[in-house]
């Protein structure tokens, strides 16, 4: 019987543990998540003469944004994505118009009509994408499939990017939340 190795590096680069992907390899240096900061993988990269930087979020990246093909770790890192969708409670005119024709009839999209469905990593920052991985169901999605006059939010650490999706494709939009002024100010 073959015995499986525990730790290895594939021809893509990766750092396989357990069967895990666990990092990737950037010239002399391993990229490697810290949920596997073990002393066991530690040494087996010291044996292979790499120097380790452990990062969160390194996993993720790799199991969600490794499509058949090679990771590239000069890829943008990946952000959060929210899935906002209009409230039962939102006028039903609202519903599923084009976005010049929100703009003529509501102004911009106004955040207190809408709810967040969906809240997490889905692989991808790519809008496109992500309309297409949302027609199927996706796991700790509460929503109906994306539609027009639903609004996607990339985020990070850094800010967020909104999109509404239109009749064709996404268009860059402003969607901050509703600031109420204070007059004593």
């Amino acid at each position: 019987m073959k015995q499986v190795q525990r730790i290895f590096i594939d021809n893509h680069d990766r750092i396989l543990y357990y069967s895990n992907p666990a990092g990737y390899i950037a010239g002399k240096e391993a990229v490697v998540d810290t949920m596997f900061q073990t002393q066991e993988l530690e040494r087996f990269l010291q044996k292979q003469s790499l120097s380790i930087r452990w990062e969160d979020g390194v996993y993720d990246r790799l199991l969600l944004g490794q499509r058949g093909g090679r990771f590239d770790p000069e890829a943008p890192p990946l952000k959060s994505c929210r899935v906002w969708q209009l409230t039962r409670d939102s006028p039903i005119n609202m519903r599923f118009i084009p976005y010049e024709a929100l703009l003529e009839r509501f102004g911009q999209p106004d955040r207190k009509h809408y709810e967040t469905v969906y809240d997490g990593l889905v692989g991808t920052n790519d809008p496109e994408e992500i309309y297409t991985l949302f027609r199927d169901p996706v796991p700790g999605y509460d929503g109906r499939p994306i539609g027009i006059s639903d609004v996607l939010e990339l985020y990070d650490a850094d800010g967020s990017e909104f999109y509404y999706c239109d009749r064709v494709g996404f268009r860059q939009i402003e969607f901050a939340p509703q600031q109420k002024m204070d007059m004593g100010l």
